[in-house]
């Protein structure tokens, strides 16, 4: 085979891999503010979607030894399944999108880099990805008129740049609002309220960019606050 139809047979084939982890994950809606619920998913229960009005979703920091970086996005898409009426915090499954150009540092230099191939990797990896697949230790905090308030462990796999771990994010809390005249002036439907802290070792995901360590820190730290409604963002 000629060196030219080599190179072009090797672009191919990384085209198609990358395609391929990219089909796993569940589709973009056409609007862009939701992802198509799989059937499977779809009959578990209660779906929930994540709501976009703009504000801030996650927040991420780094403390390295020469520089501490913080930053967010507030463009996080997707839905989880809530579990049975008795305990609905039981979450049956799910995924959530966060495109990684949607990264913001406060400066826009750091953030095109972010997204480069030796960090996050977006032109072939253009989202982060977190997939549910249920929550341990479930406890009931608080029983309000309309609200429930439970504690307990997200169990999820993250994936970023292709790369795929299992992460555990304890003392998670999780907000179920019946709809009311109060929740109809944040969106309509039944609410919840997911608020998860937990870390990510970017050398478990396969970036070994030379500065981490000194201006990067190996351990970057994640608080998430998601808003979600049993009715679709598009119908909001």
């Amino acid at each position: 085979m000629h060196t030219k139809a080599l190179m072009t047979a090797v672009i191919a084939t990384g085209a198609i891999v990358a395609g391929a982890a990219e089909a796993q994950f569940a589709r973009t809606a056409g609007s862009g503010q939701s992802l198509v619920v799989p059937q499977a998913d779809s009959k578990k229960g209660t779906i929930y979607h994540t709501l976009t009005d703009g504000q801030p979703q996650v927040f991420f920091s780094s403390e390295a030894p020469f520089e501490t970086i913080s930053g967010q996005s507030s463009r996080v898409i997707g839905y989880t399944v809530a579990g049975p009426s008795a305990s609905p915090a039981d979450l049956q499954g799910g995924e959530w999108q966060l495109p990684v150009e949607s990264l913001r540092t406060g400066i826009r230099l750091r953030d095109s880099h972010l997204a480069g191939d030796d960090w996050f990797n977006a032109s072939d990896y253009p989202n982060i990805v977190f997939r549910v697949h249920g929550v341990d230790s479930v406890q009931l905090v608080n029983d309000g008129e309309g609200f429930q308030t439970f504690t307990g462990t997200l169990v999820g796999e993250m994936t970023i740049a292709g790369v795929t771990r299992s992460l555990q994010a304890e003392d998670s809390t999780f907000t179920f609002l019946t709809e009311g005249p109060k929740t109809e002036k944040i969106a309509k439907g039944d609410l919840l309220a997911i608020r998860a802290k937990y870390q990510i070792n970017l050398g478990e995901f396969g970036i070994k960019n030379r500065v981490i360590g000194q201006k990067v820190a190996e351990e970057v730290e994640i608080d998430t606050t998601l808003y979600l409604a049993t009715v679709e963002p598009e119908m909001q």
